[in-house]
């Protein structure tokens, strides 16, 4: 395993676990202080999860699902909400059987550049992931991450890539039913970009709000590395970023989380080595004070 020590600042993923409180007597989506996703205690009502979006265009071959697993010996019920940036929102309840899963195929049910869920699990006891779908030279390629039980009004992304014909899309989605306001900031190694097009940003209620990163005339076109910062002015939100370059640096499409939290320890579980495999570790300081590593 490595760990990273840093004092105030934002590495990529975070996989260590902290200890939780706790929760007691039985609670709506009470969580501890901790953005890992973790199964929630089967004695809560009620657990919601938040995932950051999929393609939803109807194209070939291009599309996601969210996949819903039980991990109580009890059957339960999940209501799942689809966020767009087309359409207005609509929901389905799905049944999910005693230590099973159930896969919801999101561009099925919902149109959108970019569809985001909201999955409530009644009885709390439960996991749930997000999977897009893309075309790949291999055939049909996969991103896989984890969906989150918390909400928050600052978000962060170390790195990200706009080179030649390279694609970062921010996926802010608003599941709630209050407008949130957002202003996001690029930083890039000339220094922190804030467009005023993203300064007072509106995200509104059960939607879902798409930015071109590298977007002409208000982004951060052609970095080679370009972080990102999404603080909400009013409300809270979950942002995920969809990623797409055709180059042998970093071919293929992926979609990931954001970090909703700066911290001075990063943990790293996993990692590939070989010769065809080429590893990287970026670090983002946002704020105004020198850090060291």
């Amino acid at each position: 395993m490595l760990v990273i020590t840093l004092s105030s600042l934002l590495g990529l993923v975070w996989l260590g676990q902290q200890p939780r409180d706790d929760l007691g007597v039985a609670s709506f989506n009470v969580a501890p202080e901790v953005w890992v996703p973790y199964v929630p205690s089967d004695d809560i009502l009620e657990s919601t999860w938040f995932c950051p979006g999929v393609p939803a265009t109807g194209e070939t071959d291009v599309g996601g699902a969210v996949i819903v697993t039980n991990t109580s010996d009890q059957p339960t019920s999940a209501r799942v909400t689809f966020l767009s940036d087309t359409a207005a929102a609509r929901t389905k309840i799905v049944d999910v059987p005693a230590f099973d899963r159930v896969q919801v195929d999101v561009d099925a049910e919902q149109q959108g550049t970019f569809v985001a869920t909201s999955v409530e699990i009644l009885g709390g006891g439960g996991l749930v992931e997000q999977r897009a779908f893309y075309p790949a030279s291999a055939g049909l390629g996969q991103s896989v991450t984890p969906c989150s039980i918390n909400l928050s009004s600052e978000w962060y992304l170390a790195e990200g890539y706009t080179v030649d014909l390279a694609e970062q899309m921010l996926l802010l989605s608003n599941p709630s039913a209050d407008q949130v306001v957002v202003d996001v900031s690029f930083h890039t190694a000339s220094g922190t970009i804030e467009p005023s097009v993203y300064n007072g940003l509106p995200v509104q209620p059960y939607s879902v709000r798409v930015i071109d990163v590298g977007v002409e005339g208000g982004g951060a076109r052609g970095e080679a590395s370009v972080g990102v910062s999404v603080r909400a002015v009013r409300g809270a939100l979950m942002v995920g970023r969809s990623t797409t370059a055709d180059d042998d640096r970093r071919g293929g499409t992926s979609i990931s989380m954001a970090a909703p939290l700066l911290a001075d320890r990063w943990w790293f579980a996993d990692g590939v080595k070989g010769p065809q495999a080429s590893e990287r570790f970026s670090v983002l300081n946002p704020t105004n004070e020198a850090v060291t590593v």
